[in-house]
C-alpha cells in the first residue's frame, strides 16, 4: 500500500530503527525512501530551479503564454454595439482555430438571419409548436421558475431575433435546444408537453441537417420516448 510516497513494506534492517522510532498501538508505521542524490535542505530551491525551467520551456512553446488581453468594452464601444468580427477580438488569433473563426465570420450577417428567420416560421408554424409560442405563465405553473433557471420560447426567440442578437446560427441552435431541454426536464414522458416537445424536436432535427449541416451544435432527441397519447380531438389549443 502506498500513500504520498510512503509505503508500509519497511526497507531497513529491524536494528536500524527498532527502540528509535516510537510506536503506538493501533498506528501502521511506514517507510519512505530517499533519493541518495537529493540534498533536501536544498529541495525548496531544487523546486523553484525545476519550475523556472519548466516555464522556459512553457513561454518557448506558447509564446503568448500569460499574456494579458484589455477587456472588450473598448471593442465594443468603437464597434458601436455592433457584433465582433474574430479578428477584432485581441488574443483570439492564438486559438489553433482561429483561422476556421473567421472563415465562419464571414458568412454574410443578412444570410444568417434570414435562415434563422426561415427555420423559426416554420417551427412556429407546425401543430405542436402552441405550448412553446409563450413564457410559461407563472400563475399557472407557479413553481416552473423554481425548476428552469434559464426559461426560453419561441416568442422569446423571435423577439431576440430581431433585435440583432442572433449573429451566429450557433446561438440560434443553443436556445432552441435549451427550450426543449428545459421541458423535457420539468415534464414527465407521459405529459403532453413532452410529446408536443419530442415532435417539435423531430421537426427542427430535419430543418437542422437542411439549413445548419455544418454546424457542430446539436439538438437530438431524448432516449425517452413520449408516453402520452393524443386524443382524436387533438388535446388541448
Amino acid at each position: 500500500r502506498v500513500r504520498q510516497d510512503f509505503v508500509t513494506q519497511i526497507g531497513l534492517p529491524e536494528d536500524r530503527y527498532k527502540g528509535f522510532i516510537k510506536e503506538y498501538q493501533g498506528a501502521t508505521l511506514m517507510y519512505c525512501q530517499l533519493h541518495p542524490k537529493m540534498v533536501y535542505v536544498h529541495s525548496k530551491q531544487i523546486y523553484q530551479d525545476m519550475r523556472s525551467v519548466y516555464m522556459l520551456a512553457l513561454r518557448e512553446r506558447f509564446p503568448n503564454f500569460g499574456r494579458e488581453f484589455d477587456g472588450l468594452e473598448t471593442q465594443f464601444r468603437l464597434n458601436e454595439g455592433r457584433p465582433l468580427r474574430a479578428e477584432q477580438i485581441p488574443g483570439l488569433e492564438t486559438l489553433h482555430n482561429f483561422e476556421e473563426l473567421r472563415k465562419t465570420d464571414m458568412a454574410p450577417q443578412a444570410d444568417v438571419q434570414q435562415t434563422i428567420r426561415s427555420v423559426l416560421q416554420k417551427l412556429r408554424a407546425d401543430k405542436n409548436a402552441w405550448p412553446f409560442q409563450e413564457p410559461v405563465d407563472a400563475d399557472e405553473v407557479p413553481d416552473y421558475y423554481e425548476y428552469i433557471p434559464f426559461p426560453v420560447d419561441l416568442g422569446t426567440i423571435a423577439e431576440q431575433l430581431k433585435s440583432g442578437y442572433y449573429t451566429h446560427e450557433r446561438m440560434f441552435v443553443a436556445d432552441i435546444r435549451r427550450m426543449f431541454d428545459n421541458c423535457y426536464k420539468f415534464n414527465a414522458p407521459d405529459s403532453q408537453y413532452y410529446f408536443h416537445a419530442f415532435k417539435l424536436n423531430e421537426l427542427f432535427v430535419r430543418l437542422a441537417r437542411q439549413h445548419f449541416a455544418h454546424c457542430k451544435l446539436q439538438v437530438p432527441l431524448p432516449t425517452a420516448k413520449p408516453e402520452y397519447v393524443p386524443s382524436a380531438s387533438g388535446g388541448r389549443k
